[in-house]
């Protein structure tokens, strides 16, 4: 039973913090739109590459075009912001004592 105290305590601590912290869903967000910003800047190179290989099959588009890069990547940066924001937004707003009832 010490295990299952432990645990509730733990649990009524993190309602407390959250409930002081209404920002908890930012801190979700960034932790996300973060991880994609790093693929990004990894996924730059290969695209580039990947357009020079398949520049026999682009028509009227250049393999490095710089605005149909940038319109891609802010595609998929507002697509990840909007994946990310309504989970986010959605689990801040149940209490995690009533979400493990719930389960």
């Amino acid at each position: 039973m010490r295990l299952t105290d432990d645990l509730i305590g733990d649990l009524r601590y993190g309602t407390r913090f959250y409930r002081k912290n209404p920002g908890f869903a930012s801190v979700i967000v960034v932790d996300g739109m973060s991880v994609v910003g790093a693929g990004l800047l990894a996924a730059y190179p290969a695209a580039i590459w990947m357009g020079h290989l398949a520049s026999s099959r682009l028509f009227g588009v250049a393999p490095a075009d710089a605005g149909v890069l940038a319109e891609s990547f802010s595609l998929l940066l507002a697509v990840t912001l909007v994946a990310v924001w309504l989970p986010a937004r959605r689990a801040a707003r149940i209490d995690p004592i009533d979400a493990l009832r719930l389960g």
